[in-house]
């Protein structure tokens, strides 16, 4: 079967601070990720078409983009994963008195559908998409990095044997063989805390996924990590959910991301980053816009050429994504 292309992102991180002393050793669990349903996460058919006949009788060769959302993951105990959509586990525990420890890791289970139905030339039914695990997914590997007092970052390789089953709309029936597609994920300079912010997920017993995809929880797995939150940084009290982006197909969240600022906020944010096109170190954390915009730099960093920076502001909804023509802001009240 014919393989879906899909998305590459660059990496991007905030600053942090760093591991308390009494955290030397991280022990082995499972990490909890969300995707953004902004349309950034998507399977690509347009230069691998899918064959004339495979949704219908008479569809024609299919070379659209299918844009994905996440679907939460069942488990057993029930919703206690939350949203989440991604679960990676690390197999092992990580000494990180060194600075630096690392270990493998498995991608347990992924769940994406498509956002809209999707139409095909030739057919008059709508479709389905569900993306899942294709099989079991090859060892990959995570370092952790450790800057002393309350976090550091990861850099993370690892593959993902997908699966993308379609589903007629009208009739509720699958479709003949799904298409597959085998993606390589690297992440690097990506942040963590030693725990979760608001609505995050921390569920350090054991729990059982679905990894077959089939909506029931078939296989065990350790919980997460007390004192290692990946996704979480510690620029903003509490701590703030960071994006986290793969050169791969999608970005993820530790919870499900904050919603989109309003547009006063997004216009004074546009302003802040023109000022910031003119200083010469635009991670300072000294860094504001005009008075009356009531915006602030709270941290912010470079990484892969790229800037996220976690500012706040008295009008935000808390916390809230600032999207400009060229980055992504968290903006977070001032109140906190």
């Amino acid at each position: 079967m014919r393989n879906g292309r899909f998305l590459v992102l660059v990496v991007c991180a905030l600053a942090l601070a760093a591991l308390p002393a009494a955290a030397q050793t991280l022990t082995a669990g499972i990490d909890v990720w969300t995707t953004p349903d902004d349309g950034s996460a998507y399977v690509d058919f347009t230069d691998n078409p899918l064959p004339a006949g495979y949704f219908c009788a008479s569809s024609q060769p299919f070379a659209q983009r299918i844009t994905l959302k996440g679907s939460a993951i069942a488990t057993s105990p029930s919703g206690v994963l939350g949203s989440t959509d991604t679960v990676v586990e690390r197999t092992g525990d990580v000494d990180v008195s060194g600075g630096q420890g690392s270990t493998t890791i498995h991608v347990r289970a992924i769940s994406f559908v498509n956002r809209t139905a999707i139409s095909v030339p030739g057919c008059s039914d709508t479709f389905s998409a569900k993306v899942g695990l294709s099989g079991t997914a090859p060892a990959g590997s995570i370092t952790i990095h450790s800057s002393g007092t309350a976090g550091g970052t990861f850099d993370a390789s690892f593959s993902v044997p997908g699966k993308i089953t379609f589903t007629n709309n009208t009739t509720g029936l699958p479709l003949r063989t799904p298409a597959t597609e085998t993606i390589s994920l690297q992440t690097s300079g990506a942040p963590w805390a030693d725990s979760v912010g608001t609505g995050g997920i921390a569920y350090p017993n054991p729990v059982s996924i679905d990894t077959n995809g089939d909506g029931v929880a078939d296989d065990s797995t350790p919980g997460t990590t007390p004192g290692f939150a990946p996704g979480w940084s510690h620029g903003c009290n509490p701590p703030c959910p960071v994006k986290v982006d793969h050169n791969g197909p999608h970005p993820t969240w530790p919870l499900p991301p904050p919603p989109k600022c309003s547009k006063d906020v997004i216009d004074a944010v546009s302003r802040f980053e023109a000022e910031q096109a003119d200083t010469v170190n635009p991670a300072s954390a000294s860094n504001t816009v005009a008075a009356e915009d009531e915006i602030n730099v709270l941290s912010s960093t470079r990484v892969a050429g790229q800037s996220l920076a976690v500012i706040d502001s008295a009008t935000a909804i808390t916390p809230c994504l600032a999207t400009t023509t060229t980055s992504t802001y968290v903006v977070v009240s001032d109140s906190n």
